[in-house]
């Protein structure tokens, strides 16, 4: 039910049914059992449909359109899938944007340094349902705000990879959700595997180029070169950690390489490092 903005907020901006919790009380909820039973069935077996139809698409597009269609299912109307933000330019962190007018708000007023659902993430690695997400007096705007562009509630599944670099797949809803476990277990699946799509797609359609690389990202494949770890790069350029490894993510992608080792060496063989 709509209420009263919290003091400080933007004009219009309404707050949803969150209670105000203690920073750092981030209530993320163990979902994935350390193995899948035998005879498990998630529920209708819409998840291992969903799946199915996910290998089949071979365009973002198409994977946007199965993606909504799957958790419709659920109650879910929308959804995004995007690496953890850590400078002002959130867009390029974004795989697949599906809230496009939350998209640009959230980029102009900077939202991701106060956003109480990544400050979450980061300090998971299970489902976090939004509502469970600890909000101090600006993230209870920023999610107040949310609602008012339709993302009144929803949920998040954390996404790692092999170099530490943190993305999420995030669902969203128009009202407040209750989802039993079974349904939030097929979900986590669902979201996993959709990221993966994501990512292979992502990597096709980037053309292993050396002039696609930006200054930042050629930068920091020289020091990777150099036998650099991304904290010691950060430390001399004097960027946080986290950037320097999405600028190492994105140059491994662009070089058609699987991992930071190959990215090198591509880009040595090729001449765009020396």
């Amino acid at each position: 039910m709509p209420g009263t903005a919290p003091k400080g907020c933007r004009s219009g901006a309404t707050a949803g049914p969150r209670r105000l919790i203690r920073r750092g009380e981030c209530a993320s909820v163990g979902i994935l059992p350390r193995f899948v039973p035998r005879g498990f069935r998630m529920e209708g077996d819409l998840a291992r449909e969903a799946i199915e139809r996910l290998k089949g698409v071979d365009n973002q597009a198409g994977l946007a359109e199965e993606i909504v269609r799957a958790t419709a299912a659920y109650g879910l109307d929308n959804f995004t899938i995007s690496g953890l933000p850590d400078s002002d330019d959130v867009r390029e962190h974004v795989l697949i944007a599906g809230w496009p007018e939350w998209s640009a708000r959230y980029q102009a007023a900077s939202h991701y340094r106060r956003d109480p659902v990544v400050r979450c993430l980061r300090q998971t690695s299970e489902l976090l349902l939004w509502r469970g997400a600890s909000v101090d007096a600006e993230g209870a705007c920023v999610m107040a705000e949310a609602a008012d562009f339709g993302l009144r509630d929803g949920l998040s599944i954390p996404i790692f990879n092999l170099s530490g670099f943190q993305s999420a797949v995030s669902f969203s809803a128009q009202h407040p959700l209750d989802l039993p476990r079974e349904h939030l277990l097929s979900l986590h699946l669902v979201g996993i595997f959709a990221h993966t799509q994501a990512v292979l797609l992502t990597r096709r359609s980037d053309q292993p180029l050396g002039d696609s690389l930006t200054a930042r990202e050629t930068e920091c494949l020289k020091w990777a070169a150099a036998g650099k770890s991304a904290w010691d790069t950060s430390v001399i350029l004097g960027l946080a950690n986290k950037t320097v490894e999405h600028h190492l993510d994105r140059a491994i992608r662009k070089l058609g390489a699987v991992n930071k080792v190959q990215a090198v060496a591509n880009a040595l063989r090729r001449g765009y490092i020396n």
